[in-house]
């Protein structure tokens, strides 16, 4: 990119017109104060940050001399013949190279390695060296962890024997395809077999991005041409195991291998496995002819040839082994994984030989080696990740590179993003790699010792060399030279192309002068050195040390005043370096010298944010309103301006017919009597946080809640529905009081108005409470009417929110307008943090910019028709053409001719274009011609589909490619063949559909409207005529009353036809426009004009769009704007305002290029004819893990296709199929190859700086000057924070990763996996055949038995457990020294817990859980606590979408899963789930369902038969009164139950039932996309269910503590809400599905039955359904049960005065709930940092009363615990627990880790309330509105200080949470005083001085005093101090505001203050 300053203006220039067209004010004050504030930074964008992209050092000498000896060469000690090979090999793939012959090194190098590579290859190819190279994205850590591989691999290789001829050679899946023979057959016997690499990844994504690779290295022809000349004709094998690969089960089972079903079973894998290799054969023969086509193509334009494609697709013939069978017999050696399948294979007796087989190799040849990778290491951390370093250990064991003997065979490589090595963080870096591999891989020879400190680490870490640049000569720069090149090349505001010529050469000669002084004589050498000074200058302006490894991301504001100082052009300047770097990408181009490749490139950072509304203050000036305050920040309650004080700020509302502002606000309680309203700020509803706060949008709220304000004294519409009134009215701004009007005003903070009220009943059978009833349905202003219509939202007025996905499909679009404008490859990928939001993306994106597209499109084919048709020329052709085919006897060709003829434009007005020479005709109207028309055209150009949104469906069963075929380069309509009836109604479905979208161009009545954008106008003339302007202002009302055929709601009804005038009625705006226009005889008029309308074929008053033509404008024509509503007129028309029916001026309002410059259509049209870019279409698909064939969604993105050579248009096959935009979620963080990119555009803010700096470094990674990286934030606290505070999230260092090793929990679960798999290994060998685990269902946790087996009544198994735990203690013994390796004390510690008849009882102990659980016991195991996760989700549950065809005959379910956390919520019935942009809405609930299998010579599939039991597991839960805790039974009880905890007894009828669900279903029919969706929320509960506590007081202290085992977190679900508000569940009814429809062939069905849906889609649709016998199942709650651990810390007495105990959800208990909820996240926090985790690992549950007295709860998160929580609650050595002491230093130690600098200066006085530096964090957002440091402090201080007075005493200074308190509590009341500065003041009231609000009230007096949230305020506190003097002194009512909810919600806090309880 060329100008990345520029185009980042351009993009915020985009996105105010885009505001001031779709939220247009007609008050042109208010709409350019607006304009003003989005330009200024922080409001619409931030400050674009600048940062420079690495370039590393490289090593001096290409790969091929490493074959030589010279002093440094890193693999010196290694043979020369292995040296020869292994560079030869290198450089066939891995990096590329040339031939080069008669060489000794027969492979040369294009480039240097850079030097961290050879390092890593040093490190690499010798033992006990471990090597983590850790530079940054882009800089080759792949290879720098394969170089020591391939060599290490290449000496071993040199040395095998050749293999027998016809090695590699068997086709079996072709030959013989019920045979299976292993690949390798026939290798010599010293080329053993055996995994000499694993490659372990975190992902699987990240699995097939490392295949691509390894098939260049290693399957190249260059790679085999090395292997034969090298290697004897061996080849390197290497393979992918994960879920992909082919084929599970057995090949010869090892007990059943006489069993008949078991050979049925071999044989189906075996044809299964046929069919794959097959078609891997052919898409890769399909591959390499594209890449032969391809480069043949390269060479006829003589340029590069593209990468080759092959690599993307497995071979079945080379080096890769494609199936488990071949690596389960001959391991690969290097092996690719990830972690999940990796404890999945380790617990696996299918793959145990792939073990067998390397342990053999390396226990039997002394110069074995292993290598053991990790790539993206930083992302193993925390709990789960030490889980995973305890399976590497597991590795390590089984391998047998624990024994002495062979400890130092093993070798550690590993990748990383962020792993410091200096300061304290560079000791953790240590630690953790020291806690990941302990002693392995650091023993250097035969009986070495290992490592024995983590300080060995501190060499193994291989950070990347950046290299700084020189710096400039001296600063400032002066920028003239700079300003000139920018006014040069961008003075459009935009550098797109640069022009050579003497202006430039006179410029960046001037800019050379400047940065390096007199420039050389030959241009070409003045651009490259000018190019790499301006690049060294901006990457010295992004440090302020000249330290490389301080660069940093850095606003371009600071830049600017960095090389310019404070100059007035550094702007300008600081722009045009920017493009003076961006000139290097366009050098060689221009034949001038191209920079270096070492020359730094850029990215820069932008931030966009979300508009959430308007707000500001109104004022009465001189008869007129004007506004003041002008703000987009929510939450702003108030004006000050020095003038007129303080003022309310009120949300501003408008109408988007004709941009008139309304004043609104929350519809207050007032004292003045019923005909005053109070307008108040949304307040938020902090009672429901974290999960039920409302939205307080307004299109959300009812008139009951929103009341509204018109600022105009003009008269309302006369005819707008009767029962909207709008009475005269006055606004005091300073109070917010809306009053009926009192005499004259001369007060300009009282505002004259109207206020709306309502009268009667609402339209659409809607109440006043009902949402979405606020705003009216008619404006007063211009009297646009909503009430016909059919869609919801039935009023015109509309608030100022953008929207999100608007705004996000806006910034997607205007990123991708940039990318071409700029001429570089259109590609982004666009970051979310959920699969779900990735998928709506996906969805919203296309589908938007599709809508956006047609609308350009079609003025653009306009505009192009106009310019491009000589008419004459054209008609005079035609006919001839015509005279040619009758002479020559081709009559067939006179029809289509004469078609084209009548379509060409008869007029002699080239401005108007006939509609039908534009758009698509019915096919009576096209005749014979088969041509499509220009729009349509375009869009199969493009690529796009013609009627859908998001591109996916068919068209009456064609895909719509299929449609078209391309003659002498034009499109045309196939209609010939065997399905010419079929295309024929294909083709007329496609022009019914397109036929609305039309509509809407010509006719929105909106910001859309043609007209509206100055453009041109519809007309129903081809010439301009006498009465033309007159009957084309009808034809606009004609619109605007549905009276078009085009319109969508025209051809969904049946419109009343008006033969004559009288069938008009009086009420149509048709007819009232006709009264307005001829007041005398307003029927004549009309009766004329239908008259007029049906001379021109408009019939019945329903006009036919068809016939219509386009008007379009030209530079300077007039246009005339209505006074009173706005509208836009291109001519006068009648003289009368097409809608409002006002007179329309008689003099223009201007010409129409303004409304070109302002409406952001106009805008981009006009922009695109300037630059030349035009349209262009964005296909959007997700790539996520709901993603099916994710790599060939990468191939669609990167380009890359394999066309069907029976294809007719390959080129339009992959134009509508090329992927622009992926959007991704985690998924693409990492390495994942993507191919170049300029540009990342992120959907919200990351939730870290480690999240986004992976994210943003996926763009740039290919050279170029610049890339973009766009964030859109949305308006939560958390992307607000770092919307305001860019630098943190673009420069601030991730910390670096950790692991939880000090806790034996984890390491114990291991212990336990690897025994119990040994265990039920000797019962398999005991059963043989009969062995239960053979028959059931796969389990990734191990191969053990149904859990319904082992705990059922009478069951054998646990005594026969322990028996095969006591055989197998040796297994046990051994695997726990190797997890204890390198910690001292820590095998002792782990076998003391682990005895046969301890882990029996254990297991034992989960029976009532375990005889109803559906899974397998290891998964059992795993979800209770006993067996490890290795952080993989496996409790998940699925959702069906439905089935799909997998072969003949031959279907399986499509799901899409969730962890059973999430599928609760998101799957539940009701709930909407978007995947490959398609909707589908779960409807019920299922349990799991057999695939679909016809039945063998039919055409029957039998019925599907699930359980008709849906759910798993099934809970009674109550919550007790006293305790708040809740209570779980597993039966219902009959009678009362004593409460676990506090022994109250629990009534049994207050326990409802919960189940756990199986599985969910939708219903298998996607909903249109077309369709904006409203999903009503669900009840969202998490609690504890509670055991007995038996806490233990801490003396000294005023708390008990209780940590341990046992704690169950369960989240609820409890359904929507039912129509009283509560939550009843869902309601199921038993069915069978009737007809199930397969897609395996035409008339395939099959029943599916034990069907339980919602009885309301039942109920639509009933004869799809059959009612089963178990009828309807109500109030169906659900539930999701983690076992895990918990910290509990209660207070054993309640400080006396202080209401500690109010932690509820009532208005006056939230304050001391938040602190309650603060102190349990200040617990949290300071645990993380004290265990060296991180915040996440804990589970803060809410808080509650145990009997009567607060108790805090907190929870490992971690399914079944990782013993933090334990942790916590253990004693030190002094007898005090750690909690206890974490607490004591948050309160008393200055010094404190976290709490320390919560009390600096100028955070106290920034922080009233919690912020990111101190509480707020990522992980807790959805609390960020009741979280407040110092009350959480104070709140821990009760549990210290059974004395504490909270300030009660006078106090402050004696708790430093306190010393703030006055402070605050005054500014609130001074907060208060301002909202109403007539009625209230601030006073002092009592001996303590407290603050308070004196308020003067209709002749009486109240005071309002600011009490501390933590006071009591009943009858004995008001007796005392300091209540008592206070309340004397006010001698009146007092009332109590409490300064928490006083300072979130200052609004009602006089409310909430006189509802407040007087006993509380």
């Amino acid at each position: 990119m060329l100008d990345p300053i520029g185009g980042f203006d351009r993009l915020r220039e985009f996105f105010v017109s885009y505001l001031d067209t779709a939220f247009r004010i007609r008050h042109a004050d208010l709409s350019d104060t607006r304009g003003a504030l989005l330009r200024s930074a922080g409001h619409l964008a931030a400050v674009p940050f600048l940062e420079p992209v690495p370039r590393y050092r490289p090593c001096g000498y290409r790969l091929e001399r490493l074959a030589e000896d010279f002093a440094g060469n890193p693999i010196g000690h290694l043979p020369r013949p292995a040296r020869t090979a292994f560079a030869e090999l290198a450089l066939s793939g891995l990096f590329p190279g040339r031939d080069a012959t008669g060489a000794e090194v027969g492979r040369a190098g294009t480039f240097d390695p850079f030097t961290h590579q050879m390092q890593m290859l040093e490190r690499g190819t010798r033992p006990g060296r471990p090597g983590i190279v850790t530079s940054g994205t882009g800089s080759g850590k792949t290879e720098s962890f394969m170089l020591p591989i391939l060599a290490t691999v290449a000496a071993e290789a040199v040395r095998w024997g050749a293999p027998a001829p016809g090695y590699l050679a068997d086709r079996w899946w072709t030959d013989a395809p019920e045979r299976f023979v292993p690949r390798r057959t026939g290798e010599a016997g010293n080329r053993p077999a055996a995994v000499r690499a694993l490659i372990l990844y975190p992902m699987n994504a990240l699995v097939e991005d490392q295949m691509t690779r390894l098939r260049r290295t290693l399957d190249s022809p260059e790679a085999e041409a090395v292997a034969r000349r090298r290697f004897a004709g061996n080849r390197i094998f290497f393979g992918r195991y994960t879920s992909a690969t082919p084929v599970t089960g057995h090949l010869q089972h090892p007990r059943r291998a006489g069993d008949a079903r078991e050979a049925r079973r071999v044989e189906r894998r075996t044809e299964q496995l046929s069919r794959r290799l097959t078609t891997i054969e052919e898409d890769r023969e399909k591959a390499r002819l594209f890449d032969e086509q391809e480069a043949a193509r390269a060479r006829r334009e003589n340029r590069e040839a593209p990468d080759p494609t092959r690599y993307l697709f497995p071979s079945t013939l080379g080096a890769e082994l494609c199936t488990r069978w071949d690596m389960q017999a001959t391991p690969p050696d290097l092996l690719v994984t990830n972690v999940s399948m990796l404890g999945t294979m380790l617990s696996r007796e299918v793959d145990a030989p792939i073990f067998e087989s390397t342990r053999a190799w390396i226990e039997s040849d002394p110069d074995a080696y292993f290598f053991l990778v990790l790539d993206e290491l930083h992302l193993v951390r925390g709990s789960a990740g030490t889980e995973v370093a305890g399976l590497v250990r597991a590795l390590v064991e089984r391998l047998g590179l624990a024994q002495s003997e062979h400890r130092h065979k093993l070798r550690i490589l590993a990748s990383s993003a962020s792993l410091p090595t200096g300061g304290p963080e560079g000791e953790r870096s240590f630690r953790y790699l020291d806690d990941f591999f302990g002693p392995f891989g650091t023993v250097a020879a035969p009986g070495a010792p290992a490592a024995a400190t983590q300080a060995f680490w501190r060499d193994c870490i291989v950070p990347g060399n950046p290299e700084l640049p020189p710096a400039p000569a001296a600063l400032p720069l002066d920028p003239a030279p700079f300003a000139r090149l920018a006014e040069l090349l961008g003075a459009s505001g935009f550098a797109r192309t640069v022009e050579p010529g003497p202006a430039i050469e006179e410029a960046v000669s001037a800019a050379h002068r400047a940065l390096l002084g007199e420039p050389p004589a030959e241009f070409g050498a003045t651009v490259r050195a000018a190019v790499e000074a301006a690049a060294a200058a901006l990457v010295h302006a992004c440090t302020a040390t000249g330290d490389a490894r301080d660069v940093r991301a850095t606003g371009i504001d600071v830049v600017a005043r960095r090389l310019f100082g404070e100059a007035g052009l550094s702007a300008e300047a600081l722009r045009g370096l920017t493009i003076l770097r961006g000139l290097g990408d366009r050098a060689a181009a221009h034949g001038w010298q191209a920079p270096r490749e070492t020359t730094a490139s850029f990215r820069i950072h932008m931030f966009v944010r979300s508009i959430e509304g308007l707000f500001a203050t109104p004022r009465s000036a001189g008869g007129a309103t004007v506004w003041d305050g002008v703000t987009v920040e929510r939450g702003t309650t108030y004006t000050e301006l020095a003038e007129y004080g303080f003022r309310r700020a009120f949300e501003l509302v408008y109408c988007e017919a004709c941009g008139e502002a309304f004043v609104g606000g929350m519809r207050g309680v007032s004292g003045n009597g019923a005909a005053a309203v109070e307008l108040l700020p949304a307040s938020p509803d902090l009672e429901n946080l974290p999960d039920g706060a409302a939205s307080g949008h307004y299109e959300d709220l009812s008139y009951d809640a929103f009341a509204m304000f018109w600022p105009s004294r003009r008269e309302p519409d006369p005819e707008r529905p009767g029962g909207e009134l709008w009475e005269p009215a006055v606004l005091d701004t300073r109070s917010g009081l809306v009053s009926p009007p009192n005499g004259e005003i001369d007060d300009p903070a009282r505002v004259p108005g109207r206020l709306y009220r309502h009268t009667g009943a609402f339209s659409h059978h809607r109440r006043s409470g009902s949402r979405g009833t606020a705003g009216p349905d008619c404006c007063p202003a211009c009297g646009t009417d909503y009430t016909q219509r059919k869609k919801e939202r039935f009023s015109p007025i509309r608030s100022f929110r953008t929207g999100f996905a608007k705004t996000s499909q806006l910034l997607a679009s205007e990123l991708f307008d940039l990318l071409h404008a700029s001429g570089v490859a259109a590609k982004a990928i666009v970051f979310s943090d959920s699969r779900q939001e990735a998928a709506k993306a996906a969805l919203q994106i296309e589908r938007r910019h599709h809508q956006d597209l047609r609308r350009r499109l079609l003025i653009e084919m306009l505009r192009r028709q106009r310019d491009a048709v000589d008419v004459s020329a054209e008609r005079r052709r035609i006919q001839e053409a015509m005279q040619l085919a009758v002479a020559e006897g081709r009559f067939d060709d006179v029809g289509p001719l004469t078609v084209r003829l009548q379509a060409l434009p008869t007029n002699t007005d080239p401005r108007r274009i006939p509609l039908r020479s534009v758009v698509e005709r019915a096919i009576a109207d096209a005749g014979a011609d088969r041509r499509t028309n220009p729009m349509l055209a375009e869009m199969i150009r493009l690529g796009v589909h013609p009627t859908d949104e998001v591109g996916i469906s068919d068209i009456e069963g064609f895909d719509w490619q299929r449609l078209f075929e391309q003659s002498d380069g034009a499109w045309s309509w196939r209609t010939s063949g065997a399905q010419a009836a079929e295309l024929q109604t294909a083709r007329d479905r496609v022009y019914q559909k397109q036929i609305p979208h039309i509509d809407e161009v010509l006719f929105a009545k909106t910001y859309f409207a043609l007209e509206e954008t100055g453009l041109g106008y519809p007309t129903l003339f081809a010439e301009a005529e006498p009465d033309a302007d007159r009957l084309d202002a009808y034809l606009r009302v004609f619109s605007d009353a549905y009276r078009v055929s085009s319109n969508k709601w025209v051809l969904a009804g049946d419109p009343t036809l008006w033969p004559s005038a009288d069938q008009v009625p009086q009420t149509n705006r048709v007819r009232r426009f006709a009264a307005a226009t001829n007041p005398t005889d307003p029927v004549g008029e009309l009766a004329r004009v239908l008259e007029a309308f049906r001379a021109r074929n408009h019939p019945n008053g329903i006009v036919d769009a068809a016939p219509l033509h386009v008007r379009l404008s030209d530079r300077g024509d007039p246009y005339y704007r209505c006074e009173n509503c706005d509208r836009v007129h291109l001519h006068r028309g009648t003289g009368v305002c097409t809608r409002c029916r006002s007179a329309l001026p008689t003099e223009r309002t201007g010409v129409v290029e303004e409304l070109w410059n302002r409406h952001f259509l106009a805008r981009q049209i006009d922009r695109g004819l300037a630059e030349g870019t035009g349209s262009f279409r964005l296909r959007c698909e997700e790539l996520t893990g709901q993603t099916d064939e994710p790599a060939e969604r990468l191939r669609r993105f990167k380009g890359i296709f394999i066309h069907d050579a029976a294809s007719p248009t390959p080129e339009l096959d992959r134009a509508a199929a090329e992927i622009d935009l992926l959007s991704v979620t985690t998924t693409m963080e990492v390495g994942i190859d993507i191919g170049p990119l300029q540009a990342v555009y992120q959907a919200n803010m990351p939730p870290q700086r480690f999240n986004y700096q992976q994210r943003v470094g996926r763009a740039g990674r290919r050279g170029q000057s610049f890339s973009l990286v766009a964030t859109l934030c949305r308006s939560r606290s958390h992307d607000l924070h770092y919307f305001r505070h860019p630098e943190s999230m673009t420069g601030d260092r991730p910390p670096p990763p950790f692991l939880a090793t000090d806790h034996l929990d984890i390491p114990q679960r291991l212990l336990r996996k690897v025994w119990l798999s040994a265990a039920f290994s000797v019962l398999r060998d005991e059963d043989g055949p009969r062995y239960l685990g053979d028959d059931a269902p796969p389990d990734v946790h191990g191969e053990y038995i149904p859990a319904t087996a082992y705990y059922a009544d009478g069951s054998t198994w646990p005594d026969r457990l322990r028996g095969a735990l006591r055989q197998t203690i040796d297994r046990r013994d051994g695997f726990a020294a190797v997890l204890a390796a390198g910690r001292e004390g820590r095998r002792d510690a782990l076998l003391a817990a682990m005895d046969p008849d301890v882990l029996v009882a254990r297991i034992t102990a989960l029976t009532e859980a375990g005889r109803v659980y559906g899974g397998g016991f290891a998964q059992f195991l795993a979800e209770y606590g006993l067996l490890p996760m290795y952080g993989m989700p496996t409790r998940v549950r699925a959702l069906y979408i439905g089935p799909k065809a997998v072969n003949a005959g031959e279907a399986e379910w499509d799901t899409v899963d969730r962890d059973l956390d999430v599928a609760i919520y998101e799957f539940a019935p009701g709930q909407e789930l978007v995947r490959d942009k398609r909707r589908h809405q779960s409807i019920g609930f299922t349990a799991p369902i057999q695939n679909p299998r016809q039945l063998p010579g039919t055409q029957f599939f039998p019925p599907l038969v699930p359980s008709d039991r849906w759910w798993s597991e099934r809970h009674y839960l109550a919550q007790c009164g006293t305790c708040g805790g809740t209570t779980s039974r597993p039966d219902l009880p009959l009678t009362d139950v004593v409460c676990e905890d506090c022994s109250t007894e629990l009534d049994a009828n207050a326990f409802r039932e919960f189940v756990v669900p199986a599985g969910f279903r939708t219903s298998f029919r996607p909903l249109p996309v077309d369709e904006d969706s409203r999903v009503e929320s669900v009840g969202r509960t998490v609690t504890a269910a509670i055991h007995r506590l038996e806490v233990e007081p801490v003396a000294g202290t005023n708390m008990a503590v209780h940590a341990g085992t046992g704690a169950t977190v369960l989240r609820l679900n409890e359904g929507p809400r039912d129509a009283g508000g509560g939550r009843a569940g869902y309601d199921v009814r038993h069915v069978t599905q009737r007809r199930l429809g397969l897609p395996t062939g035409a008339g395939h069905f099959t029943v599916l039955e034990n069907q339980f849906v919602a009885t309301d889609v039942v109920d639509e649709a009933p004869t799809r359904w059959q009612p089963g016998a178990i009828g309807v199942e109500a109030g169906r709650r659900l539930l999701s049960r983690k076992q895990t651990e918990a910290i509990y810390i209660g207070l054993r007495t309640i400080p006396a005065g202080l209401g500690l105990d109010r932690i509820g959800r009532q208005t006056w208990q939230t304050s001391v709930r938040a602190a309650a909820i603060s102190a349990t996240q200040l617990i949290v926090q300071r645990a993380a940092l004290e265990l060296d985790v991180a915040p996440e690992e804990f589970e803060a549950l809410e808080p509650r009363l145990r009997e009567g007295l607060p108790l805090l709860q907190i929870a490992d998160f971690l399914v079944n615990g990782s013993g933090f929580c334990r942790r916590l609650g253990e004693s030190e050595a002094d007898g005090r627990r750690i909690v206890v002491r974490l607490i004591a230093s948050m309160l008393d130690e200055p010094a404190d880790p976290l709490v320390g600098s919560y009390f600096a200066e100028d955070h106290r006085a920034d922080c009233a309330r919690a912020c990111y530096r101190c509480l707020q964090r990522y992980g807790n957002r959805s609390y960020h509105g009741l979280l407040d440091w110092r009350l959480g402090l104070g709140f821990l201080r009760a549990f210290v200080d059974p004395d504490y007075r909270s300030g009660l005493d006078g106090d402050w200074t004696r708790h430093r949470e306190l010393a703030d308190w006055p402070r605050i509590a005054a500014t609130v009341a001074e907060e208060l005083a301002r909202q109403n500065s007539t009625e209230r003041t601030t006073t002092t009231l009592g001996r303590a001085g407290l603050p308070a609000l004196r308020v003067r009230r209709a002749g009486n007096v109240e005071h309002y005093l600011v009490v501390h949230p933590f006071w009591r305020t009943d009858g004995p506190a008001r007796a005392a101090e300091p209540l008592a003097s206070a309340i004397a002194q006010a001698g009146g009512p007092v009332y109590f505001v409490d300064a928490f909810d006083a300072a979130r919600r200052p609004v009602k806090a006089l409310e909430n203050a006189r509802s407040r309880p007087r006993d509380v």
